[in-house]
């Protein structure tokens, strides 16, 4: 499965504090919406398109790793009046509709599944788990992750004598204690950032 590398790439700028939803009467979701390009990459791995009533208008742009699965699939700007339009029985979300969305979405009882956070690669793998739970993909997410582990260890992670820099398109970039500092040492590089956290580069 090639898409677990870029997820963990994509996961870096895509992690915020997680929020179970409400389970569907069914117990899988039948009308998902997903509000932004973070939600979109795991919509489209664990839900089938006709469960996706609409993905996010990035969806299908270049730096969406599953923008061939979005193709032909309708999309929603992440406002209130086309949300509820849809009426949606699960809608996904790292930071699409703004701050107040949840709030917003619940007090409309519209259950929200949330990315959730992680800040090294077992979080990735947590996440992962719980994305798929709150998808209904219980095995899917589960074979997924067996499949993530399996690569792990097989990383051959023996100090390479190269330094990487991660650097966003804005020009920020991260240093120790963080999701890209874990996946740079776990690939045998130093991360030429030492100070701690996010900061911009001159």
């Amino acid at each position: 499965m090639r898409w677990v590398p870029a997820l963990l790439l994509m996961m870096a700028a895509c992690t915020q504090a997680a929020t179970p939803p409400r389970a569907p009467a069914n117990g899988k979701p039948q009308r998902i919406v997903s509000l932004d390009i973070c939600a979109d990459q795991y919509v489209l791995k664990f839900a089938e398109p006709d469960q996706i009533v609409a993905l996010s208008p990035d969806a299908t742009m270049a730096f969406s790793y599953m923008r061939e699965s979005a193709k032909g699939l309708p999309r929603v700007r992440a406002d209130a009046e086309n949300i509820l339009a849809l009426q949606p029985d699960l809608v996904v979300r790292a930071y699409g509709g703004g701050p107040n969305a949840e709030h917003f979405l619940k007090e409309a009882d519209i259950p929200v599944l949330n990315v959730g956070w992680a800040s090294d690669v077992e979080g990735i793998i947590s996440v992962v788990g719980d994305m798929a739970d709150g998808l209904g993909a219980h095995e899917e997410g589960r074979a997924l992750v067996a499949d993530l582990r399996e690569r792990l260890e097989h990383i051959d992670a023996q100090p390479s004598g190269s330094n990487a820099m991660y650097m966003t398109v804005s020009g920020v970039t991260t240093g120790p204690g963080t999701l890209i500092d874990d996946m740079f040492s776990r690939a045998g590089f130093t991360n030429f950032e030492t100070e701690t956290g996010w900061r911009n580069i001159d």
